[in-house]
C-alpha cells in the first residue's frame, strides 16, 4: 500500500472540506499544516500508522468527520 505524502493527504481533506464544512468548520491548507505540526511535527519518534480504525455512532456526523480529518492528516 502506497503511503500518501502530507501534501497528498492535505489535498484529500481539502477536496471534501466544502461538503463537510458544517461538521468541521472552515479548513484550509495553512490550518491543516499547523495542526499537523502541533500534533506530530515536533517529535521525531512519531510514526504514522498504516491503518486506522474509526468507531463512531451512526448519528454523530460531527465526530465521524473530525475523526476522519485527523486520521487522514
Amino acid at each position: 500500500m502506497k503511503r500518501l505524502s502530507l501534501d497528498e493527504r492535505i489535498g484529500v481533506i481539502l477536496a471534501v472540506a466544502e461538503d463537510w464544512k458544517q461538521w468541521v468548520g472552515g479548513l484550509d491548507e495553512e490550518l491543516l499544516r499547523k495542526v499537523y505540526e502541533e500534533e506530530v511535527g515536533w517529535d521525531s519518534r512519531v510514526r504514522e500508522p498504516g491503518v486506522i480504525l474509526h468507531v463512531v455512532s451512526g448519528n454523530t456526523w460531527h465526530a465521524l468527520c473530525q475523526s476522519l480529518v485527523n486520521g487522514i492528516l
